[in-house]
């Protein structure tokens, strides 16, 4: 099971910012062979943000197409993480705004959180922040913070997946 579940807003900000396709090939080289050692991963929700509901056909919707071939990066839910996700459903609808909840639950987001309850210390990636009690917003920082998950960002997952070696 992989240490590290990535988001969706990793890969667009990465293929959209300093870490495009041709600037720093090196980051999705490193990607791909990190999914095959099992390392990392993404629920197969994020895949459908990233090419079924996108409407896109650009650089980042064409390579995770090839990685859900590949079948490496991308990962179904199995019995544990359906479980895990009706826990975060229950504490979103129980405490959060509901079509602030109800937009939370409706995408990638809580897969991302449900798979990495699964790993023993595995970790979230996302390039979200936490915000405040006040916030009506639901964001992956906070959901992880409340079930004990790790929550990082892209520059904390580059520097352990570089000392991996």
């Amino acid at each position: 099971m992989p240490s590290y579940w990535i988001d969706t807003d990793v890969y667009l900000q990465a293929a959209n910012g300093v870490l495009a396709f041709d600037l720093a090939p090196e980051f999705w080289e490193l990607l791909e062979s990190r999914a095959k050692q099992g390392v990392i991963g993404s629920p197969r929700h994020v895949c459908m943000e990233l090419v079924d509901l996108s409407g896109r056909d650009d650089a980042i919707a064409q390579w995770a197409g090839r990685q859900r071939e590949a079948g490496t990066l991308f990962y179904d839910p199995d019995d544990a993480v359906l479980q895990n996700y009706t826990k975060i459903a229950d504490y979103v609808h129980s405490t959060c705004d509901q079509s602030e909840g109800d937009r939370f639950l409706d995408g990638a987001d809580p897969w991302v959180i449900a798979h990495a309850m699964i790993g023993n210390g595995a970790v979230a990636v996302s390039q979200e922040k936490l915000v405040g009690a006040q916030s009506k917003q639901v964001k992956i920082p906070n959901i992880c913070g409340y079930f004990s998950i790790a929550c990082v960002k892209t520059e904390a997952l580059l520097r352990d997946l570089r000392k991996m070696g």
